[in-house]
């Protein structure tokens, strides 16, 4: 069976998935995300992790790959501390899992308590995501890619693509990450390029 044809009816067997740590010194990742998508095989996943978060259960690789079954044709994000306001769709904070908090092990049970939930949801019409972490194929990239210069901004340029392009976001409600996110106080992607999703608006 053709890789489109697998997309087609869902016959996917294991998904072909390779998990990054995107970094770039510069602070210019949108190359970085390129030069990763590009090398991808035609029926390749790339799971896209920040260097300060974390999984949380030895699951989490079981969970992304039952979500790319569930719908082939979806990218993928999940749920996270430190995300900001309580009632966005990624924030744990929902939960009464305090931001200030930095015990591994409290986010450790938490993980293990939310990988209870196998469910999806849909939130491309919901809040720009935060990006740190998601899940994207190779066919998806190669409709909405490449991605510009910078570093700041390209999670909600993401998500605004996949909006244009008809395509879905999912939210993994039960795979949880421990993200660390400017707990010292300091910023270090301040002064990085920024690339601003109203760019994406703009379209030919």
């Amino acid at each position: 069976m053709s890789g489109l044809a697998a997309f087609r009816t869902g016959n996917l067997g294991d998904p072909n998935l390779t998990t990054y740590v995107p970094y770039a010194l510069d602070g210019n990742l949108g190359p970085v995300w390129n030069r990763l998508l590009d090398a991808l095989p035609d029926d390749g996943w790339a799971a896209f992790l920040d260097h300060d978060a974390m999984f949380t259960t030895p699951i989490w690789y079981r969970q992304i790959v039952r979500a790319i079954k569930e719908q082939p044709l979806g990218t993928f994000s999940c749920i996270s501390n430190r995300i900001g306001q309580a009632s966005r769709w990624q924030s744990v904070n929902r939960n009464e899992m305090d931001a200030g908090e930095h015990d591994i092990r409290a986010h450790r049970i938490q993980g293990a308590m939310q990988a209870a939930d196998n469910t999806l949801t849909d939130v491309t019409e919901e809040e720009l995501m935060a990006g740190m972490f998601f899940v994207i194929s190779k066919r998806t990239f190669d409709l909405i890619g490449p991605f510009p210069d910078g570093l700041r901004g390209l999670d909600n340029a993401l998500h605004v693509r996949l909006r244009l392009k008809g395509l879905k976001l999912y939210c993994i409600n039960g795979l949880y990450l421990y993200h660390w996110y400017r707990a010292d106080g300091r910023n270090a992607v301040a002064g990085s390029l920024q690339y601003h999703w109203l760019n994406d608006m703009v379209t030919t």
